[in-house]
């Protein structure tokens, strides 16, 4: 009876295997696929051409025609990219202004903290004095409250940065 069993699992065993083998070959000829028709250079006759190719660019299978799959992939590719960099890009991007009461500077980045929650809007840099999280459901005013109670600013000060504030929360709010 136990080897009756022991064979049953070793079959399973062995079955499962030869799956695996089975659709671990099926990948590598898909990719293999892939690959040579991406390598594969096509003639196409001058008079099938488009105006404006050389046949360099046709040879190579890059084709301005939607319906070519390879032109839908690299354009998926650009629009991924593109949209990396535009993101890179607001995530580095800050601005600053000098207050006109006092040699403080305010500045402001996007980049995230670690604790930083889904309403998070910008980090407000005050010099390297005090750095204030801000999130979407805050008000310039309170904000500019807390920064100058904890730095005990006048009013002067005060308003200039309840004006840079209004500027930031209308950037980085979404329309």
């Amino acid at each position: 009876m136990k080897s009756i069993i022991q064979n049953q699992v070793e079959r399973d065993e062995y079955h499962k295997m030869l799956e695996e083998r089975k659709q671990q070959r099926a990948n590598d000829e898909q990719k293999e696929l892939i690959n040579k028709m991406a390598e594969m250079n096509i003639y196409v006759p001058p008079h099938m051409r488009r105006s404006g190719r050389t046949s360099n660019e046709t040879e190579a299978g890059t084709s301005n025609e939607p319906s070519d799959p390879l032109h839908k992939i690299r354009e998926k590719a650009r629009r991924h990219l593109k949209k990396q960099l535009d993101e890179e890009l607001d995530s580095n991007s800050s601005s600053s202004i000098s207050s006109s009461g006092s040699n403080r500077t305010w500045k402001t980045s996007r980049k995230p903290t670690k604790n930083s929650k889904s309403g998070y809007m910008f980090r407000l840099n005050v010099m390297d004095d005090l750095e204030v999280v801000v999130h979407k459901d805050d008000t310039p005013e309170t904000v500019a409250n807390f920064v100058c109670e904890k730095l005990k600013l006048d009013e002067v000060t005060k308003k200039s940065l309840v004006e840079f504030l209004r500027k930031e929360f209308t950037k980085h709010l979404p329309i």
